[in-house]
């Protein structure tokens, strides 16, 4: 048994099709979506998704901030921001991390802009999709 699920971002729709499974970080705690699962809708971090496809191959993306609603057999995933992990480039995303640390650690005293925890968060997930 399969369900029908699409991964939209601002910009594009990264995948439409069927699935076994869908896993992903919600801002309660992980969960895991299969067939026949009842509705639900949870706001969504920074962090990795994994949809297992109808044939078993695992794609991941990284989700930087959204929303997942299931209803009807179907999980619709809309993103500020998504990525497929192929296309992330760990190294970049490692150095803009570390860059970001830096600047945080520099201005501990002073209020911290939002979005440059944004940005950061936006790098470690990029980093921990690269790294399993």
């Amino acid at each position: 048994m399969a369900m029908e699920v699409h991964l939209v971002s601002a910009e594009r729709e990264l995948f439409a099709g069927e699935a076994q499974a869908v896993y992903a970080r919600s801002v309660d705690g992980e969960i895991g979506i299969l067939p026949g699962h009842q509705p639900a809708v949870l706001a969504l971090g920074g962090a990795p998704l994994k949809i297992v496809t109808a044939e078993g191959e695992e794609l991941r993306f990284a989700v930087h901030r959204g929303f997942l609603q299931m209803a009807q057999n179907t999980v619709t995933v809309l993103a500020d921001v998504a990525e497929a992990s192929h296309d992330i480039d760990a190294g970049r995303a490692r150095e803009r991390a570390e860059q970001l640390e830096r600047e945080i650690n520099e201005r501990a005293d002073e209020e911290l802009d939002q979005e440059i925890h944004a940005r950061l968060e936006r790098d470690m997930t990029r980093v921990r999709m690269t790294e399993g």
